[in-house]
């Protein structure tokens, strides 16, 4: 299939018609819908609807624009890593990270690979789901939890994470430890919304649940955590026992750890074509170091 046919059905797709295909991809609207046109035929069934309002996809169209970029980022991906086997790490790395991973951890991560590859560049963007986001024009993908990415694409843990009950001393010294799951009614509860969980159902570690009333529920761990060390209320967020410079030793410490919590890895998700690539392998590394060191 051609690649350039299958650019011309994603620039319609995006800009809702085929001028603004043309100027998005700059090239003639002939030649655009010559490509249109040779890809219809392949398919043998149109792929665009042309009306007073624009274009639109049809069913088809829809079917072969989903895989489209799917191709295209594994095609991408694939010249990459050839291009840069054998090569020191560098270029651009684009990277997608999930909603409030610890500051501090990503400025030390950066300045490592800066210091060990100054050729290498970094483009960073974040989702609450990266996961459950389309993954394009990506490199890597860091996200919590078990689920996996669809697709070509390897994923591995990166460091172990357990999402638990943290506290700062002075809140428990003012409100009291909970002893017993019992004793969180009347507490100020902070909870991370875990992608397609339940943020008003506290998980235990016999595999069950309890319903609660959160004070606060976010997507931003790092919020919840400087809450917490704030003496705002009990945070349940993943924690993977990181120093934070930016925190007294012992500013947060573990509740019921014996009755609440479950497992929240970080994961890394990468192109099957680009796993052996030098930016990727450096990154892999460094995080062994930093993780290991942590």
């Amino acid at each position: 299939m051609d690649l350039e046919e299958l650019r011309v059905l994603l620039a319609v797709a995006e800009s809702g018609s085929v001028l603004g295909a043309s100027a998005r991809l700059k090239v003639t609207r002939t030649t655009l819908r010559r490509r249109l046109e040779s890809l219809e035929a392949r398919v043998g069934a149109p792929l665009v609807f042309r009306g007073p309002s624009g274009a639109a996809l049809t069913e088809a169209g829809e079917v072969v624009a989903r895989h489209a970029r799917t191709i295209l980022d594994e095609s991408a991906a694939l010249l990459a890593s050839a291009r840069e086997t054998g090569a020191t790490a560098g270029g651009l790395l684009r990277v997608l990270l999930p909603v409030g991973l610890p500051p501090h951890a990503l400025v030390l991560l950066h300045s490592a690979l800066r210091a060990a590859h100054p050729r290498l560049s970094v483009e960073a963007r974040y989702a609450e789901d990266p996961v459950g986001t389309t993954l394009t024009e990506v490199d890597l993908v860091f996200h919590f939890g078990d689920r996996l990415a669809t697709g070509p694409w390897i994923t591995r843990v990166v460091h172990p994470m357990t999402e638990r009950l943290l506290a700062s001393p002075g809140y428990l010294a003012a409100r009291g430890t909970p002893r017993t799951p019992a004793d969180l009614d009347g507490h100020d509860l902070l909870v991370w919304r875990r992608p397609g969980a339940d943020a008003r159902a506290l998980p235990t570690l016999d595999g069950g649940a309890m319903p609660i009333a959160p004070t606060v529920v976010a997507t931003d761990v790092h919020l919840l955590h400087t809450l917490a060390a704030a003496g705002s209320g009990l945070a349940f967020v993943p924690d993977g026992r990181i120093p934070d410079p930016t925190l007294p030793p012992d500013a947060l410490v573990p509740v019921l750890p014996d009755h609440v919590g479950r497992d929240c890895p970080l994961r890394m998700v990468v192109p099957q074509p680009l796993a052996r690539a030098p930016k990727v392998r450096t990154v892999l590394e460094q995080l062994a170091r930093f993780l290991g060191a942590g």
